[in-house]
């Protein structure tokens, strides 16, 4: 592999050369006399192999208790990520010297039955049997200049971290001194192990290494964004997750920030574009109220910079950098401009006015997909402080029919709609734009009841009205039980269903702010009945009036439930959406999901192409026609899709399209497809026809 061979003797063991200037090797052990020669008689076998299981057992009792930890917050623990890193050795055959390592572990004995697979695990097996690890030995041994040494120091620092073992802070600031120097190691081994050992040092001391963030982050930007091995790379991944989730997120985007505007810093395009895509990624769980520090004496401020050269990015056609450059500056911004739009808005007002339009015409063009995004998240709603919901900071045209600033007005009607009815009457203290958002999860419900105790609807119109508020007061409660949570969502189902509709429209939009509060209950079941109720109201003709200041948000969240884990709530949601397409006011229905066609992934396009079916083949012609310049490329983008599925929903709805439009007006919209594609859509037309008793004709 590149590597002149080791002589070896008869006995299999390898000789020095001449002109070597490292010790030669003995028959258990790659490293060079520094080791051997303090290294303690061979164990027996079953000493090890005993050790090995403690060792394994207590690292996976650690494991779990930190994911039981984690889990409360829902968040990845970051020695979840980390994992055995140890055992992780997927670099091992990219480069010639470990190949040439593993020569040498071949000629080991078999009955060496304690020994590791592959050089490294040898390696830490070796270092794990020395009688003490000691901190200024294994620091000396990483600040050396053999690259053997090092390897040996990183392997016992990370079994030194691992056994709980804290560094003081001179020695914390020394070691990552070394660690900003290693980060340029030129030895493919030393890296990955370097890599495993800063994971540790991270996972075990992340509450200390805060003044080490800019400079850690830094230094990952660039390794990430360098030609390196894909296992390298890999590992640089699995880092920034360990960081992301180790330090506070102000604090990293803040880092991050300072990185593309220091001038001392000069990234190439690849070093960019990693850095932008964790501006994205920190985005989605940073604290929107701590997000964007204002500038105080006389700091910098880094945000402002960095939007400004990132607004740069996205400016002019002809970017040196490549399109992926401008791609990334796009989302990073739309990122940001979700996690809080009203400090994106202040710092635009800043920047010169071709600045403004650029960032005017992105948010134009993308923030309705981006508004979805977030509607349809789980997680926004359990979020400390919620993202905004306003409207774009600059004047748009409002020509088009399907227009972002519409439905962005619309979906801040909703919320207004039930932020009147449901929130407190006063504040302590002033609102802040970025406290805007759906609100359904943070509600606070006023009900005046008198706590009779009251049977369902059966009572009079009284006793129902008093009763269905008591049990949606109850509903509403967190603490609820399992067993009389579900004894109250069966009796306001028979409410819904059998009871009076002018008491349900009374109560309407305290009936939709709990339901849609259950659709994030952590019970499948509670989340299964919560969506069968909406399909219930919406099925009541009587009702469907009630929804038209609601349609955005009530398929947004049913069609978010369609990527549910449990597959009975994912068919009702299903069966919900069909009747939401069928009962809702459907020019309403097409302006939202259309642009969810080409904007959202499977499920929830898949959904979504099949709920315009439905549409179409109920209503015919008359609800798409203004939008059908919007909706084909969707389809069409859908006709691409990886998924079959999803390839096969788009084509029926091109054939009811057809169905509705005929030839003549269908045509030029199909226009762009390649003869494969165009033939086996023609082959599908034909078919509908042939099995419908009347044939399409051609609107004028």
């Amino acid at each position: 592999f590149g590597q002149p061979k080791s002589r070896r003797g008869s006995s299999g063991i390898p000789r020095s050369q001449d002109t070597s200037r490292e010790a030669s090797p003995n028959r258990y052990s790659s490293l060079g006399s520094h080791t051997s020669s303090r290294r303690p008689p061979i164990l027996p076998t079953s000493r090890p192999i005993m050790a090995q299981k403690i060792l394994m057992q207590s690292r996976e009792a650690e494991s779990a208790l930190a994911d039981a930890l984690g889990s409360t917050t829902g968040h990845k623990s970051p020695r979840k990520i980390l994992g055995r890193s140890l055992d992780d050795h997927s670099d091992e055959s990219e480069t010639s010297s470990i190949c040439s390592e593993r020569s040498i572990d071949s000629h080991r004995r078999p009955s060496d039955s304690y020994y590791w697979n592959g050089s490294q695990h040898r390696l830490h097996k070796e270092i794990w049997e020395s009688s003490s690890l000691d901190i200024d030995d294994i620091i000396l041994n990483c600040e050396s200049s053999n690259w053997n040494n090092r390897k040996e120091g990183l392997v016992s620092l990370q079994r030194y971290l691992q056994q709980g073992n804290i560094l003081s802070e001179i020695l914390l600031r020394r070691l990552t001194d070394i660690f900003t120097k290693m980060f340029m190691d030129s030895q493919t081994k030393v890296i990955s192990l370097f890599l495993d050992a800063l994971n540790e040092l991270i996972v075990t001391h992340s509450q200390y290494l805060e003044h080490w963030l800019y400079i850690l982050l830094a230094k990952l930007f660039n390794k990430g964004g360098s030609d390196i091995l894909g296992s390298v790379h890999s590992k640089i991944l699995k880092t920034m997750e360990i960081v992301r989730l180790s330090f506070p997120c102000d604090s990293q985007l803040t880092a991050v920030f300072k990185f593309l505007t220091d001038p001392t810093q000069t990234p190439n395009a690849k070093m960019k574009i990693f850095a932008m895509s964790y501006i994205s990624k920190l985005a989605v769980t940073t604290d929107p109220g701590s997000a964007f520090p204002s500038a105080a004496d006389g700091k910098k401020d880094y945000a402002t910079l960095a939007l400004t050269k990132m607004i740069g990015w996205t400016m002019g056609n002809n970017i040196k950098q490549g399109p992926e450059l401008r791609r990334a500056a796009q989302e990073s911004i739309l990122a940001l401009y979700s996690l809080n739009a009203s400090q994106i808005t202040l710092r635009l007002s800043q920047l010169p006015e071709e600045y403004q339009e650029a960032v005017s015409g992105l948010i134009k063009n993308r923030v309705r997909r981006s508004s979805v995004d977030q509607l349809m998240s789980p997680k926004y709603h359990n979020r400390q402080s919620p993202t905004s919901l306003a409207s774009p900071p600059l004047q748009q045209d409002n020509t088009d029919a399907f227009n972002s600033e519409e439905i962005y007005k619309s979906l801040k009607q909703t919320t207004a709609e039930i932020q009147k009815y449901s929130l407190e009457c006063h504040y302590t203290g002033e609102r802040d734009a970025a406290s805007y958002d759906s609100g359904i999860s943070q509600m606070s419900v006023r009900t005046e009841t008198d706590n009779h105790n009251l049977n369902g609807y059966k009572n009079g119109h009284t006793a129902t009205t008093d009763g269905i508020i008591k049990i949606l007061d109850d509903l509403d409660k967190d603490s609820l039980q399992l067993d009389y949570k579900q004894s109250n969502l069966n009796r306001l189902k028979e409410l819904i269903r059998d009871g009076p509709s002018d008491l349900l429209i009374k109560n309407f939009k305290k009936i939709i702010k709990v339901v849609l509060k259950l659709l994030m209950d952590n019970e499948p079941i509670v989340r299964e009945q919560a969506i069968i109720l909406i399909t219930y109201l919406v099925q009541k003709p009587e009702m469907v009036t009630c929804f038209y200041n609601f349609t955005e948000l009530i398929i947004l969240k049913v069609l978010n439930m369609c990527c549910d884990p449990c597959k009975p709530v994912v068919k009702v949601a299903e069966e919900c959406s069909f009747a939401l397409s069928i009962s809702l006011q459907p020019e309403t229905v097409v302006r939202v999901i259309t642009p969810l066609i080409s904007a959202k992934e499977f499920p929830v396009n898949l959904m979504a192409i099949k709920m315009m079916t439905k549409l179409v083949d109920m209503y015919g012609s008359p609800p798409v026609a203004v939008q059908m310049k919007e909706i084909m490329p969707g389809l069409l983008q859908g006709y691409d899709n990886p998924d079959s599925a999803v390839r096969k929903s788009a084509v029926f709805c091109m054939v009811s399209l057809h169905k509705v439009f005929g030839e003549q007006e269908f045509a030029p919209h199909i226009s762009s497809l390649n003869g494969a594609k165009l033939k086996l859509l023609n082959l599908y037309i034909e078919r509908a026809q042939q099995s419908s008793p009347t044939s399409p004709k051609t609107t004028s």
